[in-house]
C-alpha cells in the first residue's frame, strides 16, 4: 500500500511532493531540534528516528511529551490512522495547541547554545 492509498483509507486528502534531488526519499523530512522547537515555543508531534545514537531522539522526546509540550510516537508502532486520531483532536482544539506551545516554551533552556560554545573553547584553549 502506498502511503497515498493509507491516507486515502482513512479520509485524508493528501499529496506528495517530489522527491528532493539530493535525497532518494520519496518523502522529504523536516527535522528540527527540541532546542529549536522549545525557544520558539511550538507544540510538537515527534517521532525519534529509532537508530540514533543511545536512543538520544527518543529519550528527549520523551521529555518533551511527559512535560505536556509535544506528542510522541515510536516509528515501529506509528500507523497512518494512528497519527490521524492525534492529529484531529489538536486540530480542533486551539486552547490545546497553545497549553502545548507554553509547555514547549517552559523547558526551553536561554543561553544554552552560548554555554555550549564557552565550555567548547575552554575545552579548546586550557
Amino acid at each position: 500500500m502506498t502511503p497515498l492509498e493509507s491516507y486515502a483509507g482513512i479520509g485524508v486528502a493528501a499529496e506528495l511532493p517530489r522527491p528532493h534531488p539530493r535525497h532518494g526519499r520519496r518523502l522529504p523530512r523536516r527535522r528540527n531540534h527540541g532546542a529549536e522547537l522549545a525557544i520558539a515555543g511550538k507544540p510538537a508531534i515527534l517521532i525519534p528516528y529509532p537508530f540514533a545514537a543511545d536512543n538520544c531522539q527518543e529519550l528527549n522526546a520523551r521529555e518533551m511529551a511527559e512535560a505536556g509540550a509535544a506528542l510522541m510516537f515510536r516509528q515501529s508502532e506509528l500507523t497512518a490512522a494512528g497519527l490521524a486520531d492525534a492529529l484531529r483532536p489538536l486540530l480542533d482544539d486551539p486552547a490545546r495547541r497553545h497549553a502545548m506551545g507554553a509547555a514547549m516554551k517552559a523547558i526551553a533552556r536561554s543561553g544554552a547554545a552560548a554555554a555550549v560554545i564557552d565550555w567548547c573553547e575552554a575545552q579548546a584553549h586550557p
